[in-house]
């Protein structure tokens, strides 16, 4: 089992560009994973680019698969974006 406190996003799942604050959403990810319940995390595509803060209202487990209903609870601007992007990258050791 994953525990998790971020977020990404499968390209397939919906288009990230187009989030808007309050609105909710249904993740399916693979594998069994954990993520806080009620408690802002940060949401990322598959390139690590970072959109905003979300919050995991229900998490229900199958067998491979983790089910996930959001709710968008802020949406970064581009400089946000930018921001939070180059420092998980800078800090992952992926560049400098």
């Amino acid at each position: 089992m994953e525990i998790n406190s971020l977020l990404k996003i499968p390209k397939q799942a919906f288009d990230l560009s187009k989030i808007k604050k309050g609105e909710k959403y249904g993740v399916i990810k693979t594998g069994e994973r954990l993520y806080p319940i009620n408690i802002p995390v940060d949401i990322c595509d598959e390139k690590y680019v970072y959109y905003g803060k979300v919050v995991i209202r229900k998490l229900t487990l199958e067998k491979n698969k983790t089910h996930l209903e959001i709710e968008i609870l802020k949406v970064y601007n581009k400089e946000e974006s930018r921001i939070f992007t180059r420092n998980f990258i800078k800090e992952g050791g992926k560049q400098k």
